[in-house]
């Protein structure tokens, strides 16, 4: 983890931490050192000085719940998605001071701007509710998940034959992290002119520095759409970035275990003895 970071754990705001690594200081020689001399020797002002050690006498946000916060809001503030600056601050939505809580639910990120608004929102005061910060980031958050997975979509190869393939594992893996097989190194969607398949790889060792990998395809060209007229459900005249997006986001999971082979034994059968119990979709949590 970088010295900036081990500050962001703390509430600090970025460009604020990365004043204080520039200087030479860490979390822990900045605890050791007086506000004083964080203002006289530092360059700091008054209000960062007492700040500072205020901030570090918390106890750290766990890394992990650090950096996934981060990545869902693409390192931008939750509320201006980044108009009013690139500097950021992780902020308590139930004040830490009270709370002691250092959970995702409990964090978002905010500019400085924001921050400030944030900690000064009271009914005569022009603020940022709790409720509001709680809105944007669940908004701000599903819409840079939406962003992040159009644009995966979007790296696709295409093949002089005309045979386009996107690459489906990561966004399976986070949506189905619980139920997908262990083994696979690739999932991807495969259209050519005339078929649309799910290719499935696997890499297992068999001998020092010697890989097998095996390939396997599934032609989705049985899956055919209720109605009058019988249509093919992934249809090769369609863009195959539109199919791929509708085998994420709706192609449900008895489907899914009744024409392909990316989900466990366990969870192919725990899904479909649910479905088979109740009628309805097992989530995986």
């Amino acid at each position: 983890m970088s010295k900036v970071a081990k500050f962001l754990q703390y509430g600090v705001a970025s460009d604020l931490a990365q004043r204080a690594v520039t200087a030479g200081l860490t979390v822990t020689s900045t605890r050791a050192i007086s506000q004083k001399s964080l203002i006289d020797t530092y360059g700091f002002s008054q209000a960062e000085a007492k700040f500072l050690k205020q901030a570090l006498m918390r106890t750290e946000i766990p890394a992990d719940t650090l950096f996934r916060l981060l990545d869902n809001s693409n390192y931008v503030c939750s509320m201006c998605k980044g108009n009013k600056g690139v500097a950021y601050v992780v902020h308590h939505i139930e004040e830490y001071e009270i709370s002691q809580d250092n959970s995702y639910a409990n964090l978002i990120v905010l500019c400085p701007n924001d921050h400030d608004l944030a900690h000064h929102s009271s009914g005569l005061t022009l603020g940022i509710t709790k409720d509001q910060l709680k809105a944007s980031k669940n908004k701000w958050e599903a819409t840079v998940e939406q962003t992040n997975k159009d644009a995966a979509l979007r790296a696709v190869q295409t093949g002089k034959n005309g045979i386009t393939s996107i690459e489906l594992l990561p966004q399976l893996m986070k949506k189905y992290k619980n139920f997908m097989r262990k083994d696979l190194t690739s999932v991807a969607f495969v259209q050519s002119l005339e078929r649309c398949y799910i290719e499935i790889t696997t890499t297992k060792n068999i001998c020092h520095g010697l890989d097998d990998e095996i390939s396997m395809r599934t032609d989705l060209g049985f899956i055919i759409k209720g109605g009058p007229e019988d249509q093919k459900l992934f249809n090769p005249d369609k863009q195959a970035t539109d199919n791929a997006r509708y085998f994420l986001d709706q192609f449900d999971v008895v489907s899914i275990i009744n024409c392909t082979d990316i989900f466990t034994p366990e969870a192919s059968m725990r899904i479909d003895a649910h479905w088979r119990k109740h009628g309805a979709l097992l989530e995986d949590h």
